[in-house]
């Protein structure tokens, strides 16, 4: 049996949803001749864990991560200042990314401090650990590939520094685009975009595969990188697991009685705000078409939008009783949950044109009703085909407000439909990490 290890920073038991796409091919690749190691961080350095079981095991290398230059400088602060809690880490979001600030507030030491601490992301510190633990560890298990999934991009900065080192082929798979299409953070140097674009270019040039999760970031990619990765860029959408879901589809039985439950399960971040749905529902409750208490909106994850603005709609609406914030859930909870709820919330931004949130694909899995709010992109391009796929411009309230009135009407009156497509069996984990097994093969006997 060949043997691969994956660099993966996010992983059991982080409750981050990227761990996912690397679980679920430690899950299936032995089926096709590949015997899977993790490497990965210690779960200390995971905000959030779920310690519920996988139901099987491989190994898993675990490292430290080494502090970022901001962790320092703000222990140093407060250790100086007489203040001796703990600093927070890093985590997911850059330093004085939550308070706006004016350009000239910003000193040029700071955001030096903030540039080192923020290339290629806020996970930088890990580097030198994992590059140490991969070299050893190729050398002694001699893998026949080592594997990359980013974000966090400084995961790619390890593989393509191991494969550097070792010779040993290198697979680069892209679960979100390293290079978003967006103004760099006004606390970080222009230096590090520079850095962002010259290390993008060296996977398309180091990589044996470059893999993206949509055709279209795939098709950019290789528009960008031409020649490079003609024949080397391919598509391995992030599908869902049978085994989560069995093969019954729809929610199963429904209370008449029960409020019709719209639920988005995830974060709410990068333009994904619900606001003007939020205010198509109070309008559909004003005029009437529909009792406050007969609905309500779940959203289990965490929110960096503005909560202030949510709060006026819900009070201008009288929406407070039917829309719930919640903290994020275990994985055997949120499936629960997926399966449970009458309506699928999914929202895309306009600046995620080119990738499919991952949790389209287990919304799908379901057989529930899904309204997906997207613009143009591949978010819609790829949910427009399903029968239960009800789609709305995250913006236009009118299209918003028409949806909800249908979804509402085909769930109370028992008619919701339910998802037969035969789509379904072709993005399954284990049919796409049959996909994934075959491209590897194809690297690993070039190599013989």
């Amino acid at each position: 049996m060949k043997k691969i290890l994956l660099i993966a920073y996010h992983y059991y038991p982080d409750l981050q949803v990227g761990a996912q796409r690397t679980i679920k091919y430690v899950k299936y690749l032995p089926q096709f001749g590949w015997e899977p190691h993790v490497l990965s961080v210690d779960p200390r350095y995971y905000p959030q864990v779920d310690d519920a079981p996988l139901g099987f095991d491989c190994p898993v290398h675990r490292t430290s991560r080494w502090p970022l230059p901001d962790d320092i400088y703000r222990w140093l602060k407060k250790t100086l200042s007489g203040n001796r809690q703990q600093p927070a880490s890093s985590g997911e979001a850059p330093v004085g990314n939550s308070k706006p600030a004016q350009e000239t507030a910003v000193p040029v030491w700071k955001k030096f401090l903030n540039s080192l601490s923020m290339t290629p992301d806020n996970f930088s510190g890990w580097y030198f650990p994992a590059v140490l633990a991969a070299r050893r560890l190729i050398r002694k298990h001699g893998y026949d590939v080592i594997y990359s999934s980013g974000p966090p991009q400084t995961c790619h900065m390890v593989g393509l520094t191991a494969h550097r080192l070792t010779g040993t082929p290198w697979v680069a798979d892209f679960r979100d685009p390293w290079l978003f299409p967006k103004g760099r953070d006004r606390f970080v140097l222009e230096w590090t975009k520079n850095f962002d674009i010259k290390y993008e270019a060296q996977t398309a040039r180091f990589a044996s595969l470059v893999i993206t999760t949509t055709d279209e970031w795939r098709d950019h990619l290789k528009q960008l990188y031409h020649p490079l990765l003609e024949d080397k860029c391919h598509t391995i959408i992030n599908g869902f697991d049978t085994d989560d879901f069995g093969t019954t589809f729809g929610k199963q039985s429904r209370d008449g009685s029960e409020p019709v439950t719209f639920l988005y399960a995830g974060n709410l971040y990068a333009g994904r705000d619900p606001s003007t749905m939020l205010k198509a529902a109070g309008e559909l409750v004003s005029e009437g078409f529909i009792a406050a208490g007969d609905i309500a909106f779940e959203f289990y994850g965490n929110s960096d939008i503005d909560m202030n603005h949510i709060n006026r709609i819900t009070a201008e609406y009288n929406l407070q009783s039917c829309v719930r914030f919640k903290p994020p859930v275990g994985r055997d909870q949120y499936l629960k949950l997926l399966r449970e709820a009458d309506v699928l919330i999914l929202i895309q931004a306009a600046t995620g044109r080119v990738h499919i949130p991952a949790k389209a694909f287990e919304y799908l899995g379901t057989g529930n009703e899904i309204l997906t709010l997207t613009s143009e992109g591949a978010t819609r391009n790829f949910m427009s085909g399903f029968d239960n796929v009800s789609l709305a411009e995250l913006d236009n309230e009118g299209e918003i407000k028409a949806a909800l009135s249908n979804l509402i009407t085909r769930v109370k009156s028992g008619t919701a439909g339910t998802s037969s497509d035969e789509r379904l069996k072709s993005i399954t984990k284990r049919a796409l990490t049959g996909k994934f097994a075959g491209l590897l093969d194809s690297i690993t006997t070039n190599k013989q």
